[in-house]
């Protein structure tokens, strides 16, 4: 991301919400001068003061980092009401369905389609939080910087956004109150990619 362009977004977003720099400055905890700084490209903002600042603008960080185009749609994957859809399977039933699963109560889904809950706020500025459904792709294989259902080592699953640098894992989060986990694929059996998500059902 251009730092440049950084700065510049933050200064527009800022005022097209109709806020000083003072004002900017009380709601994230930072002082005015450094906000000044950031728009000024002097500093180089870390991800959880992006992330603060993004909140309090109502933008997304993908936004103010080039990864997607338009500062009002913070979600990455399309929004939809699930109370108005056909149930897809859970993870549980399309991870452990037998290779027969053509054949099955649930052929008449896509097999390599399910859903996974979401059980806290960790992708939080991307508009994702607890209790809304990811539709997964079943897929070992992403591309770097793909939102992915992951498997840890210890059997449980996380819904984040997946960097591959070279022997590492990185599971980025989307909320400061939650740490970003790097862990090496050498050292973590049982660590693999279970999916890449297509769609974000909201819990509204």
């Amino acid at each position: 991301m251009n730092s440049k362009k950084l700065g510049l977004k933050i200064k527009e977003c800022r005022r097209r919400k109709g806020l000083t720099q003072e004002a900017l400055a009380k709601l994230t905890a930072l002082s005015r001068s450094y906000i000044a700084g950031i728009e000024r490209n002097v500093y180089n903002p870390s991800l959880a003061t992006l992330s603060a600042i993004a909140s309090n603008l109502e933008i997304s960080v993908d936004f103010l980092l080039g990864n997607v185009a338009h500062p009002d749609n913070p979600a990455l994957y399309p929004y939809i009401n699930s109370s108005s859809l056909e149930p897809l399977p859970s993870t549980e039933v399309v991870l452990e369905a037998s290779a027969s699963y053509a054949a099955s109560s649930l052929a008449h889904h896509e097999p390599a389609i399910f859903i996974f809950e979401c059980v806290d706020d960790s992708l939080q500025y991307l508009g994702i939080t607890a209790g809304d459904q990811a539709i997964i792709h079943q897929q070992d294989t992403v591309k770097d910087g793909d939102l992915a259902l992951v498997q840890l080592p210890d059997g449980s699953k996380q819904l984040k956004r997946l960097r591959m640098l070279d022997d590492l894992f990185v599971l980025e989060t989307a909320n400061p109150a939650y740490p970003t986990l790097v862990l090496k694929k050498a050292a973590s059996p049982g660590l693999k990619i279970l999916g890449k998500v297509i769609q974000i059902r909201k819990n509204f």
